[in-house]
């Protein structure tokens, strides 16, 4: 049997179901089916006409109001008369892009027809949004895994069941994808080989305006303060000109054979440079460099550094990683740097194990802090489990070693004992070569933020399964600790083997 052509298909028009201007004659399906939770109004019962607002449920303002009796329709109310119109004359009256299909107006804000598809669009695996920024990807394109590193690498995972993925490329994940060295135009090129629709002006825009000025600024720490530096003097002018930076600023000193061997920047402004001076301003110096569009890069030239005592410590010959944990890592690590950010892997894929991994690679001084006194000996035993160190070692008896604590116990307030205050003292003194911060998202509260500024650190990675809190203080890791680096996803690791199947049952409890 020959197949119809797709254009002698016969389509169901709305426009059959409207059999009468009163709200007794409509057909019910149309009401509940095409419109459900929907009240319609007949011409008699409204005389304003083709006003009809669009309902509720297509609107991007939200939300539903009951009829009243102020003059004005509710959003979740439809015309018939208005509607039927709209739909004969094509949705002429109506604003959009696409003249050519009635019912397109009531979908305005949600109907990208007119977005014109590449000749081989089939062989190409996602479609991008040009009103925010959405990327759909099919999981099914034999090339789906290869889009999915990329899409991963420069924006943010919304969801991915098992064939159709949704991802958004927002601010932060722009800078997450430059940190690791993807280039603007190559971010670009990339999307436009992969897209099925040629990559919208907007979304070009928008790439290169939160590209065009990451990586220009760069956060170092020396003599245990913060300096912010650039290679570009008109930057650091830009940002004087803020009060909040500009009240933090100190004169540094001129260069020296010392200091040149601590930056971490590929050369340090001859002129005045932008330094926190109480460490608690560090962290509103870089939110506020975030907000005026120059977010601020923290690497650390971990095996350049002649100044912090190196760690003797290296994951055992029987330790091995996956690849998954490999990969991660690539995300921090790269031409000889560490970079500062977050990893999130689901429960059970091993994030300890990246987090002992990436301080075998720094090899510098570490400090742990994790939520409870459980998880503290769980680090140390890990620690021993998967490394060369040594008990000795994990409690600091020699220039360089690694320390694993509690974040009450850093951001405690109160009046300590002489031990725990001695303990504290030696914390805030000196340079932290890498910071661990484990289930990260508590690290927003305000009784555990201040650990990020009591705690001088080259290089920080936050580990977490759980990338999300109530209130909206998720975001402010991104400039407290640094852009998602990796986030790997579930149910690839699931069905790899690497984590347990996850099984949803439903207990039947009989009556009491």
């Amino acid at each position: 049997m020959s197949k119809r052509p797709a254009s002698e298909v016969p389509v169901a028009s709305p426009l059959k179901k409207i059999r009468a201007e009163s709200p007794s004659a409509q057909p019910q399906d149309f009401q509940t089916e095409i419109f459900p939770a929907v009240e319609f109004l007949s011409d008699e019962e409204d005389e304003q006409g083709l006003s009809a607002p669009v309902p509720s449920f297509l609107n991007n303002n939200g939300g539903t109001r009951s009829r009243s009796n102020s003059g004005s329709t509710p959003a979740n109310v439809i015309r018939l008369g208005a509607l039927k119109r709209r739909l004969e004359d094509g949705g002429k009256s109506g604003s959009g892009r696409r003249k050519n299909d009635g019912l397109g107006y009531l979908f305005r804000n949600h109907d990208f027809s007119w977005a014109q598809l590449k000749p081989d669009h089939a062989s190409r695996p996602l479609w991008i949004s040009p009103e925010d920024n959405h990327i759909i990807l099919e999981g099914f394109s034999p090339i789906a895994e290869q889009a999915q590193d990329f899409l991963v690498a420069i924006s943010e995972p919304i969801s991915r069941p098992a064939f159709i993925h949704e991802y958004k490329i927002t601010m932060y994940s722009l800078y997450a994808a430059v940190s690791v060295g993807l280039e603007t135009n190559d971010i670009i090129e990339v999307l436009n080989r992969l897209s099925k629709v040629p990559v919208p002006d907007t979304v070009v825009r928008f790439i290169r305006d939160c590209t065009k000025h990451y990586g220009k600024v760069k956060l170092v720490l020396k003599h245990n303060k913060y300096y912010v530096e650039s290679t570009h003097a008109d930057i650091l002018q830009n940002l004087l000109k803020d009060n909040a930076i500009r009240h933090a600023r100190v004169i540094a000193p001129p260069p020296t054979a010392e200091t040149n061997n601590l930056s971490n920047a590929k050369a340090i402004v001859a002129k005045p440079t932008v330094v926190p001076t109480p460490a608690k301003q560090g962290e509103e110096v870089k939110k506020r460099c975030t907000q005026l569009d120059y977010p601020v890069l923290e690497e650390y030239d971990f095996r350049n550094d002649r100044i912090n005592a190196n760690l003797d410590i290296d994951l055992k010959p029987m330790t091995s990683i996956r690849p998954y944990q490999e990969k991660s890592l690539s995300k921090m690590f790269g031409n000889g740097r560490a970079r500062s950010g977050i990893i999130v892997l689901p429960c059970g894929a091993g994030k300890t194990l990246v987090g002992i991994t990436a301080a075998c690679t720094i090899k510098k001084s570490t400090l742990v802090l994790a939520t409870s006194g459980v998880s503290v000996m769980q680090w140390k035993r890990e620690f021993m489990q998967w490394s060369n160190i040594t008990d000795k070692q994990i409690c600091f008896a020699g220039e360089s070693g690694i320390v694993v604590s509690t974040y009450s116990m850093i951001a405690n307030t109160t009046n300590r004992s002489h031990e725990s205050k001695k303990m504290m003292d030696f914390l805030t003194s000196r340079e932290w070569g890498f910071i661990l911060l484990d289930e990260v998202h508590v690290v927003p509260a305000n009784m555990f933020r201040k650990v990020i500024t009591t705690i001088k650190a080259h290089s920080k990675l936050g580990l977490t399964a759980t990338l999300v809190r109530e209130d909206d203080k998720i975001s402010d890791l991104n400039y407290m600790i640094g852009p998602k680096l990796y986030e790997a996803n579930w149910m690839d690791l699931s069905a790899k083997g690497h984590i347990a199947n996850v099984q949803v049952r439903a207990p039947r409890c009989g009556a009491l």
